[in-house]
């Protein structure tokens, strides 16, 4: 039988989507043991004057 851990995160750059995930695993890696995969649920961009 396969036991799993589920934690939610979230995380945000002014850089890039990768800048964000990696942000919030190496945080949550400092209390989390055992991290092996994640699963980007949604995106979010801000538009300003017509820009990302």
């Amino acid at each position: 039988m396969s036991v799993a851990k589920v934690v939610e995160l979230v995380g945000s750059s002014n850089r890039s989507f990768q800048d964000a995930v990696d942000t919030a695993i190496q945080r949550a890696s400092k209390t989390v043991r055992g991290i092996r995969g994640v699963d980007v649920v949604g995106q979010k961009a801000i538009v300003k004057s017509g820009k990302v």
